[in-house]
């Protein structure tokens, strides 16, 4: 009979710590935010990539005609945000997915090194 009870107690105790465990587990997130361009528009119809912290990529998105985007249900984790978006620039931006959805807000373009080089070559 003692072992029956302690058997009970040990099942009690496993399926009362399994539910505390899947309760508190860390949920997929989102992450947003907005391009901005060099010139300080909004980036419509662009991509950007999502890659893991070891450089795989994980999704992708296009921009809105506001230059918004949101990856939906994103694990908890490190990771590198990728855009390209041509003649209005190009960022790599690093994100850390943890308890809440991430807002990144909006997201300033940088000139590519290459466009820059060519300028001052045209220049000279």
């Amino acid at each position: 009979m003692a072992n029956i009870f302690k058997l009970k107690n040990t099942i009690i105790g496993l399926v009362v710590a399994i539910s505390i465990t899947t309760l508190f587990a860390q949920k997929p997130r989102d992450i947003s935010g907005t391009i901005i361009g060099v010139d300080g528009e909004r980036v419509a119809k662009t991509i950007v990539v999502l890659l893991a912290g070891d450089g795989t990529e994980v999704k992708r998105e296009e921009t809105s005609r506001r230059g918004a985007f949101k990856f939906k249900k994103v694990s908890p984790g490190s990771y590198s945000l990728s855009i390209d978006a041509g003649e209005s620039g190009s960022l790599m931006a690093q994100a850390e997915v943890v308890d809440n959805n991430l807002k990144l807000g909006d997201l300033q373009l940088q000139q590519r090194l290459a466009v820059i080089l060519m300028k001052i070559r045209l220049m000279q």
